[in-house]
């Protein structure tokens, strides 16, 4: 993933915001609306298109062109801003290397303190018994 390509791929539209706002947000194209064609980028490897195509399918379109928005600011270069910072975050999370877990045991000495504390227990409950009779 090469992000300086990537940001050159990304496409902006702006409209005006929808919902109850006020008489700025009512004449200002303050929506920004960010457009990342999957298909044409070589800012990605093929590997790495179908892993976003699949991992993000409720956002990108039937065309392949990943779509995200923002209008939580009244300024456009604000939402701007934020909505390129949420696209690079979903692909640096998505691509993030998990380290591989390496597999330890339990050492002798905690499990022979878990196995002490298991028998005084079972005793205690056994003599909490009623007496056969």
């Amino acid at each position: 993933m090469d992000w300086n390509v990537i940001v050159k791929e990304i496409k902006y539209s702006f409209s005006k915001p929808s919902g109850a706002v006020d008489q700025h947000g009512s004449k200002m194209e303050t929506r920004v609306k960010l457009q990342f064609d999957l298909p044409k980028s070589k800012g990605l490897s093929p590997e790495e298109k179908s892993i976003v195509a699949h991992k993000f399918d409720h956002i990108v379109s039937k065309r392949g062109i990943l779509q995200l928005n923002a209008s939580r600011d009244r300024s456009q270069l604000a939402n701007r801003k934020y909505v390129t910072e949420r696209f690079q975050d979903m692909l640096t999370e998505l691509f993030k290397q998990v380290p591989k877990r390496v597999p330890t045991k339990r050492p002798k000495t905690g499990n022979e303190g878990r196995l002490k504390v298991k028998h005084e227990v079972a005793a205690r409950k056994i003599g909490r018994r009623k007496p056969e009779l």
